[in-house]
């Protein structure tokens, strides 16, 4: 006779997968995506009327909802033209204000590490240590969303591909502290920023290409 008795562990995997496979939800996310043509309306439709709304909110219910905090992504808003950055902003801004987060959009075009502090009230910022400082109380005691605008063209003369894979590893190795940060990390900047730094951040960030805003002549 076959001896079928399985671990308690087996079983309660089992159980799980089971209860998932038969879950509502995950019938309809598993049926074939061409099957699906009111998810795919309700995807073209809120990613041209509500673009920043939704991938933020996706953004942080993955980070905070789904991973639990545990190795969350930063977001990259990507710019193309100098015509975009003041509407790139602003939809930013708006998109975080329809969430509830709590945010400082710091602006880091021509600025030292000291003048970049400033925008963070945290105490001093006199260097680059006190930066960091700064940067990880934000980050891994408060629920703030740290937008950095164009971090790329500051006058930090210290690596911008290494000092912003440095930022974003503030919250994805958090979990080897023990902490789960409630916070949230967007950079504002130039696609060919990402192009230079993609080996250094891209298993790091989620990226939204930008609307389409017409050069100023």
């Amino acid at each position: 006779m076959t001896d079928n008795i399985i671990s308690f562990e087996e079983f309660r995997l089992e159980k799980k997968k089971a209860e998932s496979e038969n879950d509502p939800i995950m019938k309809v996310l598993k049926k074939d995506l061409r099957e699906q043509e009111d998810l795919v309306d309700w995807y073209l439709f809120h990613s041209s009327f509500n673009k920043y709304k939704l991938f933020l909110h996706s953004l942080f219910y993955n980070n905070h909802e789904r991973l639990k905090g545990s190795n969350p992504n930063a977001g990259f808003i990507q710019i193309f033209n100098e015509s975009q950055i003041n509407s790139i902003s602003s939809r930013t801004e708006e998109a975080l204000k329809w969430l509830n987060r709590r945010y400082f959009l710091i602006d880091c075009k021509d600025k030292t590490i000291k003048a970049i502090g400033a925008g963070l009230p945290y105490e001093k910022c006199n260097s680059f240590y006190d930066f960091f400082i700064s940067l990880q109380y934000y980050l891994l005691e408060t629920d703030h969303v740290l937008v950095f605008k164009e971090l790329s063209k500051s006058k930090i003369t210290r690596n911008k591909s290494d000092l912003t894979r440095s930022i974003i590893k503030i919250n994805d190795d958090a979990h080897f502290k023990g902490i789960t940060p409630l916070s949230d990390i967007l950079f504002i900047d130039h696609a060919s920023f990402l192009q230079k730094a993609w080996k250094n951040i891209g298993l790091y960030i989620e990226i939204l290409p930008t609307h389409w805003v017409p050069e100023k002549k």
